[in-house]
């Protein structure tokens, strides 16, 4: 018994064909046959856009399918009011993450080369979550751009929301598969209950974001 099966294929070359339209993608149609490995095209679907502005055509001379294709960021970008408070910090902090990303990390642990990356990944999504939901200066719309942006790590800042992680630093110093005894890190334990009061996280650098310090 035989299955159709849907397989997209995008190709980031554009070409045109003889009728002068542009092939922006094209749709491959298989069929997946079980009692063989093999696949079997059946039918092929060129999306293509006209020369003048014309419909979508397949292969067959049919209408096309809905193109899947991304969208394509462009620069247009349509900034929410109040942009212009906080571009110049998060211009700064991301010229640092790119330094960060950028150091050659000479003379220095495997793991101390990430400790930057994590410490400006902290610093920029707590610079936001402070604006939005502590001190009220941005609107919803403003902070949500930031987030569908990258300016801030959304998930770090839904641990924040949550009780006994309002400092968490990174959120791989509370998954317990990465530590010993499927505890957490270190970083995690309050300043009274540690035996040692000066410790550094091996994963971020902390030094300590239990609630409470």
């Amino acid at each position: 018994m035989s299955r159709a099966v849907t397989v997209s294929r995008h190709y980031g070359a554009q070409s045109r064909n003889g009728t002068g339209e542009k092939i922006i993608g094209v749709e491959e149609e298989e069929l997946a046959d079980a009692s063989s490995t093999k696949l079997r095209l059946v039918a092929k679907i060129v999306v293509v856009v006209g020369a003048r502005g014309g419909e979508e055509r397949d292969g067959r001379g049919g209408r096309a399918r809905k193109s899947i294709m991304p969208k394509i960021k462009t620069s247009g970008v349509k900034y929410p009011d109040g942009w212009e408070l906080i571009e110049p910090t998060l211009s700064e902090l991301q010229s640092k993450m790119r330094e960060a990303e950028n150091d050659p990390h000479d003379g220095r642990r495997k793991c101390e080369a990430l400790w930057p990356i994590f410490k400006i990944n902290h610093q920029r999504s707590r610079y936001l979550y402070d604006l939005y939901y502590n001190r009220k200066e941005i609107s919803q719309e403003l902070y949500e751009f930031c987030l569908d942006q990258g300016h801030a790590d959304r998930n770090l800042i839904a641990k924040w929301k949550k009780q006994g992680y309002e400092r968490l630093c990174c959120l791989r110093c509370m998954q317990t598969r990465d530590h010993n005894f499927a505890t957490t890190c270190v970083c995690r334990v309050p300043k009274h209950l540690r035996e040692e009061q000066v410790i550094e996280c091996v994963h971020c650098g902390c030094k300590g974001c239990a609630s409470g310090d």
